[in-house]
């Protein structure tokens, strides 16, 4: 379960990285901007904000995947 959840964990925050990278294009500033309300102290303009995005993130993804774990677990 806790390889699961950890790969989870880094694919969310992967995907907050290619954020990062592309957030001069609208379709990825309206996200980061939605992500913003989501997770507290993220800033995507300020070297503490993003930290703070990525140690959200990671805590996003590791329950998301233990949250999915546990279910498919379940349904077997």
């Amino acid at each position: 379960m806790i390889r699961f959840a950890l790969i989870f964990a880094f694919i969310y925050m992967l995907i907050l990285c290619i954020l990062l990278i592309y957030d001069k294009n609208k379709i990825f500033k309206k996200i980061l901007n939605l992500m913003t309300l989501a997770y507290i102290g993220f800033n995507p303009y300020s070297l503490k904000g993003i930290i703070k995005g990525l140690l959200w993130s990671f805590a996003d993804g590791f329950l998301t995947g233990s949250i999915i774990y546990l279910i498919i677990t379940i349904l077997k």
